[in-house]
Parts: structure tokens; sequence; C-alpha cells
């Protein structure tokens, strides 16, 4: 059942119990398969091979599978940040402007994500130019930017596996310049009703 009103939490801790194995894997997908992530940016984000997943990472299929998600799993999302001087690359944003259809990732750290957190801000000043890119693999619209004129409301240590709003306003913040990467998944039709009980 579709919220009425939009959920106002930030973030909901899981535990995954296979997660060595899955950031195991899902890192060797990376590194074979899409290993020029960082060319010339700070930010990045790219949508894996559902195929390659199912066959390269078969402990993040039982994870979903476990987590009872599988038949609604759409699109997995690498998202990488690296130098602290370039994380301008990364705008203040949602992922969507219609949060029904689109309200919730699924985060795993994969790598390198001690000293970094994702951060949500109370904007309310929309950039200009503010749409992110599309999302080809699923047609859910468009991630929107904000301007930097914001005030912080909380913050998450990306360490920590976790349901997040990505329907609030968010940016990852790092205090560090190594490769920090992080697993996304999202899901058809959101799942409201499991991450909301």
């Amino acid at each position: 059942m579709i919220p009425t009103k939009m959920p106002t939490w930030l973030y909901k801790p899981i535990n995954v119990s296979n997660i060595n194995a899955v950031q195991k894997e899902v890192l060797d997908v990376q590194a074979t398969h899409y290993s020029d992530l960082f060319k010339n940016r700070g930010f990045c984000f790219v949508y894996l091979d559902k195929e390659l997943l199912k066959t390269q990472a078969p402990s993040y299929v039982q994870m979903l599978s476990d987590l009872g998600l599988y038949d609604r799993w759409t699109s997995s999302i690498i998202i990488g940040t690296t130098g602290k001087s370039r994380l301008d690359d990364s705008a203040i944003h949602i992922d969507t402007e219609n949060w029904q259809e689109r309200c919730y990732g699924l985060n795993i750290p994969l790598l390198n994500c001690e000293g970094s957190w994702t951060v949500w801000y109370d904007a309310k000043e929309k950039d200009p130019n503010g749409y992110l890119g599309d999302e080809p693999h699923t047609g859910w619209g468009t991630a929107r930017s904000y301007t930097n004129n914001a005030t912080e409301i909380g913050r998450m240590p990306a360490t920590q596996p976790a349901w997040v709003n990505v329907c609030i306003p968010h940016r990852p913040e790092c205090n560090h310049d190594n490769t920090r990467l992080i697993l996304s998944t999202r899901f058809w039709p959101e799942v409201h009703e499991y991450v909301n009980d």
C-alpha cells in the first residue's frame, strides 16, 4: 500500500549476514566490467547489468531472495566518490520528484566507506539547472538537484547497510581521498509496505 504522505525517516539500518561475500563478488564485477568509473569526475553512478550480477554475484542474489525482494529487483547501481576536493560533482539531490514511485534505496557499503556518510538536508531551493540525468534502465524520471543553500538534518555512516530515503535531499560526504563505492538497489513496485512496517 502506498502511504498518503511521503515518509520523513532518513534511513533504517539492516543486517546483511553474508555481506563479506556480497562485497567481494560485486567488487569483482566492478573491477572486471566497470573499471573506468572515475574518468574526469569525482562522483559517479553506474547501472550494473542485472544478468551479469545474477551469474557473477550469487551472494547478492541470495541476499535479495532472503529479504523476499528478488522478484521486485529492478536495478543495481554503484555510487562512487573519489577525492574530497571533487565532491562538488555530487549535488544535493532527490532521486525523483515522484516519491510514490521511487522513494527508497537499499545501500550496501562496498569499498572505503569508513569516514564517509550519506547526508540529508532541509533543502528548499531547487537548482535552476537542476536535473542530474535520467534513469534509462528503469524509465523512472530524473533526479532533481538543489542549491547548497541548505541545512543538514541528519547523516548515516556509509559503513552501515540500510534502507535510505532518496526523496529527501541528500548527497555523499567523505573525509578522505580514496575511492568510495556503495551498491544501491531499487525495486518495483516500490517497497512502501516493506520498509514502513
